[in-house]
């Protein structure tokens, strides 16, 4: 769901077992998430109860490739 409380789903339409890196990005340019990912499916999920309130830019990597890039907005978890 956007905005995300608690975990997103990103679509990857690239059917292969091989790893790749999700990163997540600040509207300032920060990486705030960088780790990689062993995608089975057509769906990425990750947690984001650790990010702060406010808009983010995700991107798939693999192989200095972009799979797919995006944005989010993720709410205060207390609400």
């Amino acid at each position: 769901p956007n905005p995300a409380k608690g975990e997103i789903h990103i679509p990857v339409n690239v059917m292969t077992p091989d790893i790749s890196r999700i990163q997540i990005f600040d509207v300032i340019g920060r990486k705030c998430l960088d780790c990689s990912i062993s995608k089975n499916g057509e769906l990425i999920s990750i947690d984001t109860q650790n990010l702060e309130a406010g808009i983010y830019v995700y991107q798939v990597v693999m192989n200095d490739t972009i799979l797919t890039k995006g944005k989010f907005i993720k709410e205060n978890n207390n609400n």
